[in-house]
């Protein structure tokens, strides 16, 4: 229930930037779902130039548990992708399952 309650309020707080994970893996961060530690914001340029879209990326976490690589697969914008890339390389180890690769987007809409 409090998964719920904080996907909720993820979305609510988000609510220019929505999230989906279109792998079956669950990557966790520290033992909790790493999509509720980002803190991704709406770049101020793709404001105000009307971008949005959806940004398509892969990660791959190390037998360590640490993420080793991260690339960005599809983005309407360089500076969507950019954004992403920081949210996402902002959280470097703790993470499982380890040896996987995660796939999953972050769809950017203007409303």
């Amino acid at each position: 229930m409090k998964q719920i309650i904080n996907v909720l309020l993820f979305i609510l707080l988000s609510s220019n930037i929505s999230y989906s994970q279109n792998d079956s893996i669950r990557a966790c961060n520290k033992g909790e779902d790493y999509r509720l530690k980002l803190m991704v914001k709406y770049p101020a340029y793709a404001i105000e130039h009307e971008i949005s879209g959806v940004v398509e990326y892969k990660f791959h976490i190390s037998m360590k548990g640490c993420l080793d690589s991260l690339l960005i697969i599809n983005s309407p914008h360089e500076v969507l992708s950019r954004e992403v890339k920081r949210v996402i390389l902002s959280l470097k180890c703790d993470w499982t399952p380890p040896n996987s690769w995660i796939f999953d987007k972050f769809i950017f809409n203007l409303q």
